[in-house]
Protein backbone atom coordinates (compact mmCIF):
# COMPACT_ATOMS: atom_id res chain seq x y z
CA UNK A 1 0.00 0.00 0.00
CA UNK A 2 1.52 3.36 -0.85
CA UNK A 3 1.74 5.50 2.10
CA UNK A 4 1.19 9.64 1.92
CA UNK A 5 4.23 11.66 2.39
CA UNK A 6 4.28 13.86 5.82
CA UNK A 7 4.82 17.21 4.81
CA UNK A 8 7.23 18.81 7.19
CA UNK A 9 7.49 22.44 5.34
CA UNK A 10 4.70 24.48 4.00
CA UNK A 11 4.51 24.20 0.14
CA UNK A 12 3.29 28.11 0.22
CA UNK A 13 5.32 29.72 2.79
CA UNK A 14 8.61 27.56 3.10
CA UNK A 15 7.77 27.92 6.96
CA UNK A 16 8.33 24.76 9.29
CA UNK A 17 5.33 22.49 10.39
CA UNK A 18 5.17 21.92 13.62
CA UNK A 19 2.65 19.40 14.08
CA UNK A 20 2.58 15.98 11.70
CA UNK A 21 -1.00 16.04 10.18
CA UNK A 22 -1.91 19.52 10.36
CA UNK A 23 -4.08 19.82 7.25
CA UNK A 24 -3.19 23.92 7.08
CA UNK A 25 0.03 26.29 7.25
CA UNK A 26 -0.39 27.89 10.50
CA UNK A 27 1.42 30.81 9.53
CA UNK A 28 0.20 31.44 5.92
CA UNK A 29 -2.91 29.56 6.12
CA UNK A 30 -2.39 27.64 3.23
CA UNK A 31 -3.93 24.15 2.96
CA UNK A 32 -1.18 21.31 3.30
CA UNK A 33 -1.66 19.17 0.72
CA UNK A 34 -0.51 19.06 -3.15
CA UNK A 35 -3.07 20.16 -5.44
CA UNK A 36 -3.62 17.71 -8.42
CA UNK A 37 -3.76 20.62 -11.18
CA UNK A 38 0.02 20.66 -9.95
CA UNK A 39 1.15 18.02 -11.85
CA UNK A 40 -0.84 18.93 -15.26
CA UNK A 41 0.90 21.13 -17.89
CA UNK A 42 -0.02 24.21 -17.45
CA UNK A 43 1.35 25.91 -21.05
CA UNK A 44 -1.74 25.58 -22.85
CA UNK A 45 -3.37 27.27 -19.88
CA UNK A 46 -1.39 30.04 -20.20
CA UNK A 47 -1.89 29.32 -23.71
CA UNK A 48 -5.70 30.39 -23.47
CA UNK A 49 -5.10 32.86 -20.88
CA UNK A 50 -3.08 35.46 -23.24
CA UNK A 51 -6.00 35.40 -25.86
CA UNK A 52 -8.60 36.32 -22.98
CA UNK A 53 -7.68 40.28 -23.67
CA UNK A 54 -9.34 39.64 -27.65
CA UNK A 55 -12.65 38.56 -26.17
CA UNK A 56 -15.46 40.64 -26.21
CA UNK A 57 -16.66 40.64 -22.43
CA UNK A 58 -13.13 41.25 -21.26
CA UNK A 59 -13.11 44.93 -21.20
CA UNK A 60 -16.25 45.05 -19.05
CA UNK A 61 -14.34 42.12 -16.39
CA UNK A 62 -11.29 44.48 -16.53
CA UNK A 63 -13.64 47.77 -15.30
CA UNK A 64 -16.28 46.08 -13.32
CA UNK A 65 -14.21 45.82 -9.71
CA UNK A 66 -15.61 43.34 -6.87
CA UNK A 67 -17.10 44.72 -3.43
CA UNK A 68 -14.58 45.28 -0.41
CA UNK A 69 -13.48 41.88 1.31
CA UNK A 70 -15.72 41.21 4.42
CA UNK A 71 -12.57 42.04 6.40
CA UNK A 72 -11.74 45.65 4.71
CA UNK A 73 -15.55 46.67 5.26
CA UNK A 74 -15.36 45.34 8.65
CA UNK A 75 -12.21 47.48 9.07
CA UNK A 76 -14.30 50.87 6.92
CA UNK A 77 -17.27 50.53 9.42
CA UNK A 78 -15.77 50.08 12.47
CA UNK A 79 -13.88 53.51 11.76
CA UNK A 80 -17.11 55.06 10.66
CA UNK A 81 -18.88 53.88 13.64
CA UNK A 82 -15.57 55.57 15.76
CA UNK A 83 -16.35 58.59 14.26
CA UNK A 84 -19.80 59.15 14.85
CA UNK A 85 -18.80 58.56 18.57
CA UNK A 86 -16.51 60.73 18.71
CA UNK A 87 -18.97 63.60 17.07
CA UNK A 88 -21.75 62.17 19.68
CA UNK A 89 -19.08 62.77 22.50
CA UNK A 90 -18.42 66.17 21.33
CA UNK A 91 -21.75 67.09 20.90
CA UNK A 92 -22.84 65.58 24.90
CA UNK A 93 -19.73 67.58 26.36
CA UNK A 94 -20.56 70.79 24.85
CA UNK A 95 -24.08 70.42 26.25
CA UNK A 96 -22.31 70.08 29.65
CA UNK A 97 -21.07 73.12 29.44
CA UNK A 98 -24.20 74.94 27.94
CA UNK A 99 -26.30 73.61 31.26
CA UNK A 100 -23.32 73.80 34.03
CA UNK A 101 -21.59 76.86 34.83
CA UNK A 102 -18.95 74.25 36.41
CA UNK A 103 -18.69 72.46 32.94
CA UNK A 104 -18.39 69.13 34.75
CA UNK A 105 -21.37 66.24 35.24
CA UNK A 106 -22.85 63.33 33.71
CA UNK A 107 -23.17 64.38 30.61
CA UNK A 108 -18.98 65.29 30.50
CA UNK A 109 -18.06 61.83 31.78
CA UNK A 110 -20.33 60.29 29.11
CA UNK A 111 -18.65 62.28 26.40
CA UNK A 112 -15.64 61.90 27.60
CA UNK A 113 -16.14 58.00 27.66
CA UNK A 114 -17.45 58.05 23.98
CA UNK A 115 -14.47 60.22 22.58
CA UNK A 116 -12.21 57.89 24.09
CA UNK A 117 -13.98 54.97 22.79
CA UNK A 118 -14.55 56.62 19.14
CA UNK A 119 -11.06 57.48 18.91
CA UNK A 120 -9.74 54.34 19.42
CA UNK A 121 -12.38 52.54 16.91
CA UNK A 122 -11.58 55.06 14.52
CA UNK A 123 -7.93 54.80 14.95
CA UNK A 124 -8.13 50.91 14.51
CA UNK A 125 -10.12 51.01 11.49
CA UNK A 126 -7.85 53.51 9.88
CA UNK A 127 -4.99 51.40 10.83
CA UNK A 128 -6.45 48.28 9.25
CA UNK A 129 -7.69 49.98 6.15
CA UNK A 130 -4.38 51.57 5.53
CA UNK A 131 -2.76 48.02 6.01
CA UNK A 132 -4.90 46.44 3.39
CA UNK A 133 -4.62 49.57 0.85
CA UNK A 134 -0.69 49.40 0.76
CA UNK A 135 -1.30 46.04 -1.16
CA UNK A 136 -1.14 46.58 -4.64
CA UNK A 137 -4.25 45.92 -6.35
CA UNK A 138 -3.98 43.75 -9.32
CA UNK A 139 -6.51 42.52 -12.31
CA UNK A 140 -4.88 39.65 -14.33
CA UNK A 141 -6.13 36.97 -16.62
CA UNK A 142 -6.83 33.30 -14.60
CA UNK A 143 -7.77 30.24 -14.84
CA UNK A 144 -8.67 28.42 -11.47
CA UNK A 145 -6.81 25.05 -11.27
CA UNK A 146 -8.57 23.63 -7.72
CA UNK A 147 -10.56 25.02 -4.51
CA UNK A 148 -10.31 24.08 -1.11
CA UNK A 149 -12.14 25.37 1.82
CA UNK A 150 -11.97 25.60 5.93
CA UNK A 151 -14.50 26.01 7.44
CA UNK A 152 -15.17 28.19 11.06
CA UNK A 153 -11.53 29.51 10.24
CA UNK A 154 -12.05 32.38 12.71
CA UNK A 155 -14.65 30.61 15.73
CA UNK A 156 -17.28 32.97 14.04
CA UNK A 157 -18.27 30.27 11.66
CA UNK A 158 -16.28 32.14 8.84
CA UNK A 159 -15.49 30.09 5.57
CA UNK A 160 -12.66 30.63 3.72
CA UNK A 161 -11.85 29.31 0.69
CA UNK A 162 -8.22 28.90 -1.21
CA UNK A 163 -7.99 28.64 -4.64
CA UNK A 164 -4.94 27.60 -6.36
CA UNK A 165 -4.79 29.90 -9.37
CA UNK A 166 -2.89 30.03 -13.11
CA UNK A 167 -2.45 33.32 -14.23
CA UNK A 168 -1.77 34.97 -18.20
CA UNK A 169 1.96 36.01 -17.07
CA UNK A 170 2.87 32.54 -16.40
CA UNK A 171 2.86 33.04 -12.19
CA UNK A 172 0.42 30.97 -10.28
CA UNK A 173 0.05 30.87 -6.47
CA UNK A 174 -2.60 30.00 -3.69
CA UNK A 175 -4.78 32.60 -2.37
CA UNK A 176 -7.86 33.17 -0.11
CA UNK A 177 -11.22 34.17 -0.13
CA UNK A 178 -13.13 35.01 2.86
CA UNK A 179 -17.13 33.61 2.11
CA UNK A 180 -19.57 36.04 2.17
CA UNK A 181 -22.88 33.84 2.50
CA UNK A 182 -24.57 30.52 1.88
CA UNK A 183 -26.33 32.31 -1.56
CA UNK A 184 -23.25 33.28 -2.39
CA UNK A 185 -22.15 30.95 -6.16
CA UNK A 186 -18.52 30.25 -5.63
CA UNK A 187 -16.37 30.00 -8.69
CA UNK A 188 -15.65 26.32 -9.96
CA UNK A 189 -12.24 24.22 -10.87
CA UNK A 190 -11.47 25.39 -14.77
CA UNK A 191 -13.16 28.69 -14.43
CA UNK A 192 -11.39 31.40 -16.73
CA UNK A 193 -12.08 35.26 -15.89
CA UNK A 194 -10.24 38.11 -14.39
CA UNK A 195 -9.12 37.88 -11.03
CA UNK A 196 -8.63 40.53 -8.94
CA UNK A 197 -6.46 39.99 -6.34
CA UNK A 198 -4.78 42.33 -3.02
CA UNK A 199 -1.23 40.16 -1.87
CA UNK A 200 -2.70 36.75 -1.51
CA UNK A 201 -6.50 37.52 -1.27
CA UNK A 202 -8.61 36.59 -3.96
CA UNK A 203 -11.26 39.67 -3.96
CA UNK A 204 -13.52 38.05 -6.99
CA UNK A 205 -13.09 37.08 -10.64
CA UNK A 206 -15.62 38.39 -13.50
CA UNK A 207 -16.11 35.20 -15.60
CA UNK A 208 -14.72 35.69 -19.29
CA UNK A 209 -14.76 32.44 -21.18
CA UNK A 210 -11.53 31.37 -23.34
Amino acid sequence: MAQTAVITTCPECGAKIPKAGMSICPYCVAPLKASPGKSIDREPLVQRLVTMPEKPDYAAACATAPPWSPEYQRAKNRQMQGSLLVVVGLVFVALQYLLSDAGWGFWTGLGGVLLLVGLWMALRGMLERSKLDRLELQKRPVYVIERSSVTDFDGKGTVRYFFDLQFADGTDGIYFYTGRGVSEELYANGMTGVAWTRGRELLGINRVRV
